[in-house]
C-alpha cells in the first residue's frame, strides 16, 4: 500500500491580498455558526505566526 503524505490545510495560504483576507473573515463572521469565525481567526493567527509563545515580559 502506498502511503500518502498530507499537510495541514490553512486557507490563508491561498489568499494573496489583505482585501481577500478581509472578505474571507467577513464571510466567516456573517456565517450563522459562530464557530466558523473562531476557526478562521485561528487559521489567521497560525499564518501570521501568532501560534508561538510570546517572550515573557520582564
Amino acid at each position: 500500500m502506498v502511503k500518502v503524505k498530507t499537510s495541514p490545510y490553512n486557507p490563508f495560504d491561498y489568499l494573496e491580498s489583505e482585501e481577500e483576507i478581509n472578505e474571507y473573515l467577513s464571510a466567516a463572521f456573517n456565517d450563522e455558526d459562530p464557530h466558523v469565525f473562531l476557526i478562521a481567526l485561528g487559521y489567521l493567527a497560525k499564518k501570521r505566526g501568532m501560534g508561538t509563545k510570546a517572550p515573557a515580559a520582564s
